[in-house]
């Protein structure tokens, strides 16, 4: 039985304009346990806001007075992809290359899946419950099985529309290796991507990705990492912002003798707002993390880097993690 609008609403604490909306577009969705619990996951928060530790300083609910068309289309052009197998995602649906590299399968669900921890994510947890929205597909799962040799590059871009949600699991296979490149070019109101990446032993994952939006936008990529044993993630990512921009960086070593490299940079212009977060989880001894971000703000932009190594106390042992921040103003 389909809930109603008014008992969606209920769940939420003083929705928002914006938030009424999103809840519309959810009850248009074919039902699903899964999509459920990633909207109850969203609706403990609503859009996240300033009074929210975690997010003092990247106000979506603020910013995203109302759901509306952006003014300008994409930004800019997507990093150089030459003749590699382009993934586009639009509001209008997704595009996916004809020919793929060897070692490389795309599964595209139409069905929801679960999104794991997802109260830990708010802007995650919604793109879960409302990227079904995209051409029927609910999530594109991208399975890699060897060593690739080519990047794989994904774009999302808008044409002055609303929303455009897109949700991506990664699969790496023990042994496999992926070069993945995003390119999030804006040109919607409201967009926001969700990643998840679960590397099994021996994998490697290096992931480059390029933000770019205008002023009257906001933009969310959030990635969510695990990394098996000896596992290797490097990720360099690219931040000019929008109106509001956030990169978070969710990530867990599952086992032991995993290394993650996690390097940024933005440069943040008049009315620009670009927002760096990183959770790092050292579940496993002998893990290693590297992090640098660099950051350059000009008059009236803003620059947001937030950082965090959780290492519990009974099965972090030997953890070796550095974390630095350097930022121009």
């Amino acid at each position: 039985m389909a809930v109603s609008i008014d008992a969606l609403k209920d769940k939420f604490h003083n929705p928002g304009s914006a938030e009424l909306e999103l809840i519309a577009r959810y009850a248009m969705l074919p039902e699903s346990g899964q999509r459920a619990r990633a909207f109850d996951a969203f609706a403990l928060t609503g859009l996240p806001h300033r009074r929210l530790e975690a997010w003092k300083w990247t106000d979506f609910k603020a910013a995203l007075e109302t759901v509306e068309a952006s003014h300008h289309h994409s930004e800019g052009w997507a990093l150089p992809a030459l003749d590699h197998p382009v993934i586009t995602f639009t509001p209008n649906g997704v595009a996916l290359p004809a020919v793929l590299p060897p070692g490389i399968k795309l599964h595209p669900r139409e069905d929801a899946q679960a999104l794991g921890n997802a109260e830990e994510v708010p802007l995650g947890a919604m793109t879960a419950a409302l990227s079904g929205r995209i051409g029927g597909m609910d999530t594109l799962i991208i399975e890699v099985t060897a060593a690739t040799e080519a990047p794989l590059h994904i774009v999302t871009r808008g044409d002055r529309d609303e929303t455009n949600f897109a949700r991506v699991a990664v699969i790496v296979r023990p042994g496999a290796t992926l070069d993945l490149i995003e390119s999030h070019l804006g040109g919607a109101g409201f967009s926001s991507f969700l990643l998840e990446v679960g590397m099994q032993d021996g994998g490697e994952v290096r992931r480059t990705v390029l933000q770019r939006g205008s002023v009257d936008e906001a933009q969310a990529i959030t990635a969510v990492v695990s990394l098996g044993e000896q596992s290797k993630y490097t990720q360099t990512a690219l931040a000019f912002g929008a109106k509001v921009a956030r990169l978070e960086t969710r990530l867990k070593h599952q086992e032991s003798g995993s290394l993650a490299t996690i390097n940024g940079a933005y440069l943040a212009g008049k009315g620009f707002h670009a927002d760096f977060t990183s959770h790092v989880r050292h579940g496993a001894p002998s893990s290693v993390t590297r992090q640098i971000t660099k950051g350059a703000v000009l008059d009236g932009g803003t620059g947001v880097f937030q950082g965090k190594f959780h290492v519990p106390r009974t099965i972090g042992q030997h953890t070796d993690a550095d974390m630095q921040h350097q930022a121009l103003l």
